[in-house]
């Protein structure tokens, strides 16, 4: 398994702006940062029919070099990390949009090395025009995702690179700077029926996944809206298939302890029983909601009841009618895997660790060394 797990960038130097603006909205983006907001979904919708040099909106930005990262105070400070200015990038084209604003390609301009040639900038979709607390709860979005990504190395999950500050005359916002995936998302590649998805790729994908949530829970973390829109798709020189990148952290949070009081967020379609019904949850919400990503690739299809992914009274998967709809060729093991994972009772699924150890022991989804050591 050496061939799946890769090391990753170090964190790139400290680099400054040379000039800094102060507002009265530096004051209130410092207060409560760590705070989670109740939200149907952050998911993005990737448009990358429109990637062309002419498609986007960055030329609505006022590009300039001046950051305002004196005024932050140290702990919001140290979660940005590196702060680039927006002149130092050059459209290429939107990628997607979501609740929380939009996501862009961009071509570094800076220094050699710095960061890589493309960068994905997700850019808040508020502006000048908008009120004072839109911009505020944008930015305080963007500085909690760069605290969980700021944390995590893994090979499978989303590599953060930093922040653009733009600003004018009467306020400034945050866009987050992460890795370019070139090759779109794994719901792109599940509906798209005509594009080739071999059982051994789909398994592979999950193994994939369940590394980097395994990972991203020894670190104290759970997701909270894993989607296959999450997972987005990144091209590896001399491998056979991309590799399954987790991305969208923004409603990522803590581990809740058993005192702790529930919050609903996330992805309908995609949400356990106990987080639609507003119970306590923990890190097997995040296993239910692969389980549904596992059954939209067993069957290609959307997450949602009109697509066959049916729910029973109390919002369990109701695989009596999903069986019904798996192709005939279906892993025995592979639909198992989705079926412990849907389990009811968050006690009965198993961890992200024990999901990563039963895929590489599967022997219906194998020969392994096909896909590893391919060149």
């Amino acid at each position: 398994m050496a061939m799946l797990i890769s090391s990753v960038d170090q964190m790139l130097p400290h680099k400054r702006s040379r000039n800094y603006y102060h507002h009265e909205e530096l004051h209130d983006v410092n207060q409560n940062v760590g705070d989670h907001c109740n939200l149907a979904t952050t998911s993005y919708d990737l448009d990358c029919s429109s990637c062309s040099t002419t498609s986007s909106n960055l030329e609505d930005f006022s590009f300039s070099n001046t950051s305002p990262t004196r005024a932050l105070r140290g702990s919001t400070r140290e979660a940005i990390g590196e702060i680039y200015g927006l002149d130092q990038f050059k459209k290429n084209c939107k990628l997607g949009k979501g609740f929380f604003g939009e996501v862009f390609k961009v071509q570094f301009l800076g220094e050699s090395g710095l960061l890589p040639k493309y960068c994905a900038m997700k850019v808040a979709t508020t502006n000048t025009s908008g009120k004072k607390n839109a911009r505020i709860s944008a930015k305080k979005a963007q500085i909690r995702e760069s605290q969980v990504l700021s944390k995590l190395s893994h090979p499978n999950v989303l590599t953060y690179r930093g922040m653009c500050v733009e600003r004018d005359n009467s306020h400034w916002s945050l866009h987050l700077l992460v890795d370019y995936c070139d090759r779109g998302s794994l719901k792109e590649l599940i509906l798209s029926l005509k594009r080739p998805f071999p059982w051994i790729q789909r398994c592979l994908i999950a193994l994939q996944i369940s590394s980097a949530m395994s990972y991203v829970n020894s670190k104290g973390y759970m997701h909270r809206d894993l989607t296959a829109m999450n997972i987005l798709l990144q091209s590896e020189p001399g491998q056979r298939f991309p590799k399954a990148i987790v991305a969208d952290f923004g409603l990522s949070t803590k581990i809740p302890k058993p005192t702790d009081e529930p919050e609903q967020c996330g992805s309908q379609d995609y949400m356990s029983p106990e987080m639609l019904l507003e119970q306590r949850y923990d890190e097997k919400s995040d296993v239910f909601s692969f389980g549904v990503i596992v059954c939209q690739m067993i069957a290609r299809i959307e997450a949602d009841h009109d697509s066959g992914l049916s729910r029973t009274k109390h919002f369990g998967i109701d695989f009596e009618k999903f069986i019904k709809i798996c192709p005939s060729d279906t892993p025995h093991d592979f639909f198992q895997l989705a079926f412990d994972c849907c389990q009811y009772n968050s006690n009965d699924r198993p961890s992200f660790q024990a999901l990563y150890d039963r895929i590489i022991a599967q022997k219906d989804c194998n020969p392994w060394k096909k896909v590893l050591m391919f060149s």
